[in-house]
Order: C-alpha cells, then sequence, then structure tokens
C-alpha cells in the first residue's frame, strides 16, 4: 500500500484513503456550509437594517484626542522533554510621544505535566492584568484592551479556578498578588476608581444577539459582527446595551465562587457598569465590537477609538496594532528557554520526538 498520495498542490504525507476523506467532505460539507453562510450574508444586507434600524445610531461627536494605552499579552510553552516552560508576556504601548512600552514578564517551568499545563493561560492572564495596573500610571490616559472584557472575565474565572488544582504551586503567587486571598487585592483599583478609564475592542464576534432577532435560513449561525458587518455604514453605531444583555449570565458573566478565600464582588459590579456597542469609525473599518464604563459614555469611548483607527492599512486602533506585535516577543525569547538549553542539562531535555521528516 502507498502511504502518500501526490497532488498538485505539494507532496502532502498523507495517505490516499484520508486525503479522500477529506475532498469528500470539502463537497459535501465544508463548501456547502460556506456557500449558506455566504449567501444569507450576500441577500440579507437590506433585510437585516430594516430588521436592525431601532438600534442603529449615528456617531457625529468626532475623534477624541486623548492618550492612549494598547495592551495585549501572548503566551508560549516548550515541551523540551522531562521538562517544560511557559513564558507570559504582557504589553502596553502608549500613544504619547517618547513614551516607551511597558513589558511584564511571567515564568513556569518544571516537569512537563498537564498541571504545568493549565498554568499557562493564568499566566497571561497575571501579565496582561498588572501590565494594564502600570500603565495606568501614565496620566489622563486610557487603556484600549485586546480581545474584549468577555474573553478576560472568561479567563479571571479560569484562573481563580486553578487555585483548587495541583497547577496552584505555579500561580498562586501571581493570581493571589492580583486579585486577593491572603494577600493583597492589587487590581481591584484598576477595575474600580479606574474603571472608566478601561475600553475594549474586540475583533472578532462572538455575541448572537442582533443575530437572533433575524429571519435566517434555518441552521445558519452568523455572529453579530458578522451580520452588523453589513448592516452598518461609516460612524454608525448600535445603541449601547447592557454587557449581560449581549453575552447573558451563563457565557463568562458569573463571578466565580469565592475559591481559596478570594471574593470577586468587585469584579461583578464592573461588568455590571459595562456597556457594548458595534462601532464602525470609517468607511475602510470593520465593524468593532466597543465595551466601556457606563460612566465613561459613548461618545467619549467611540470617540477615542475612532480617532485611533484612521491608518487605513491597520484594520483595528493603532495602539492595540502595537500592543500585539510587541506580545508576541515571547515566542522568540522562549527559544532561550528551550532546547537551547539541551548541552547544560543533559539529563532533562531529551526530545521526545523525530525533529524532521522526510
Amino acid at each position: 500500500m502507498s502511504f502518500c498520495v501526490s497532488t498538485s498542490m505539494d507532496d502532502l504525507p498523507v495517505l490516499g484513503e484520508f486525503y479522500q476523506a477529506v475532498r469528500e467532505d470539502l463537497a459535501e460539507r465544508f463548501h456547502p456550509e460556506m456557500e449558506r453562510l455566504q449567501r444569507a450574508l450576500s441577500e440579507g444586507s437590506e433585510s437585516f437594517r430594516d430588521a436592525l434600524k431601532g438600534i442603529i445610531r449615528q456617531y457625529d461627536s468626532g475623534p477624541v484626542d486623548a492618550t492612549v494605552i494598547g495592551l495585549d499579552a501572548s503566551s508560549k510553552m516548550a515541551d523540551a522533554g522531562e521538562v517544560a516552560s511557559i513564558i507570559a508576556c504582557g504589553v502596553a504601548v502608549p500613544s504619547r510621544s517618547g513614551a516607551r512600552p511597558i513589558n511584564v514578564l511571567r515564568t513556569a517551568f518544571g516537569t512537563a505535566t498537564e498541571e504545568l499545563g493549565r498554568a499557562k493561560s493564568a499566566l497571561t492572564l497575571c501579565a496582561e492584568v498588572e501590565c494594564a495596573i502600570k500603565a495606568l500610571e501614565v496620566e489622563d490616559s486610557y487603556i484600549l484592551w485586546d480581545g474584549g472584557f468577555s474573553a478576560l472575565n472568561f479567563e479571571i474565572n479560569k484562573a481563580v479556578s486553578a487555585l483548587d488544582s495541583d497547577a496552584k504551586r505555579y500561580i498562586a503567587e501571581h493570581v493571589e498578588r492580583l486579585f486577593g486571598g491572603k494577600r493583597d487585592q492589587l487590581a481591584k483599583p484598576l477595575f474600580t476608581e479606574h474603571g472608566k478609564r478601561l475600553i475594549s475592542v474586540a475583533k472578532k464576534g462572538v455575541s448572537r444577539q442582533y443575530a437572533s432577532k433575524l429571519k435566517l435560513e434555518r441552521g445558519v449561525d452568523l455572529s453579530d459582527k458578522a451580520v452588523l458587518g453589513r448592516v452598518l455604514k461609516a460612524s454608525e453605531y448600535t445603541q449601547p446595551a447592557a454587557y449581560s444583555d449581549i453575552f447573558g449570565t451563563d457565557k463568562g458573566f458569573g463571578v466565580p465562587k469565592e475559591t481559596a478565600g478570594i471574593n470577586l464582588e468587585w469584579i461583578a459590579a464592573f461588568y455590571k457598569s459595562l456597556r457594548v456597542s458595534y462601532f464602525k469609525p470609517h468607511p475602510w473599518s470593520p465593524v468593532l465590537r466597543v465595551e466601556f464604563h457606563n460612566d465613561l459614555g459613548a461618545a467619549t469611548a467611540l470617540g477615542i477609538v475612532q480617532a485611533q483607527t484612521t491608518t487605513k492599512a491597520v484594520m483595528e486602533p493603532l495602539p492595540i496594532y502595537m500592543a500585539d506585535l510587541l506580545a508576541n516577543q515571547s515566542s522568540h525569547a522562549m527559544k532561550l528557554y528551550g532546547d537551547v538549553n539541551a548541552r547544560r542539562y543533559p539529563d532533562l531535555y531529551k526530545p521526545t520526538r523525530t525533529v524532521t521528516r522526510k
């Protein structure tokens, strides 16, 4: 039996039977589903707008000139045999001239276990939140938080819950320092007294609040962002809605139960104050989901986003783009923790798989 099949694209090392199954799946399931979604978007634009016209608003206040700090984080895990390493990087990039980026590093390393793997997202969260705390030392500034506060809430819940697992020894120092327990609650002022300085901008669409109001073909599943991308025109936004109205109480809004002595009711108060609006700042812009504190107001929040999206080649606010770019430095720095140490620790850094296959 031949173990590979030659194609017109490349020589792919797959079994002929598997390649045939892929071709059938593409023809019978993938392409028909993509065509249904594309057709629903293409044919429904006018009816979408008519159905949602009651929540569409025109933004006329114009750009808001302010010092803005883009915030993002990334992490990398390298398994190098008996041991593994995690490196997490939080980055804040100020728009103010002469202000340097802020970096926060968090690491964990030890025996390559599932428990160590669970620490990865918690360390990333802690690096990101601590970076936000440092960023707010820049006076009269606003943070543009990449990814949406819904994703942040989910990660906070997951990190606090991990304190009840064997991953605790890798993350307790950082999670408890920021969110409470027997030590501090360094993150509390960030979400309470400084909450109205926080704005999140999400590029991906995860909610279905507005899409559910449309008469879509049975089985067609579209996100709010996909629908509103066909509906909103330049400088239009959706009437701000409560965070819980968009995401519900069962999709990350719930506050984790007290774990290891940590009470996060102050996180709940922050989320109850949030408002969510979809906004198309310019003709060339995609629709962005903007989440902001009710005390900040839509005029200021949307004006800040509009002022930071004037570069046509960048599809998101420029400070967030720069923060995302620099956060990826974790992937490059990971090389210093990985198999480059094989000669120094030969009993630990042993390959567990064939690196190259020809």
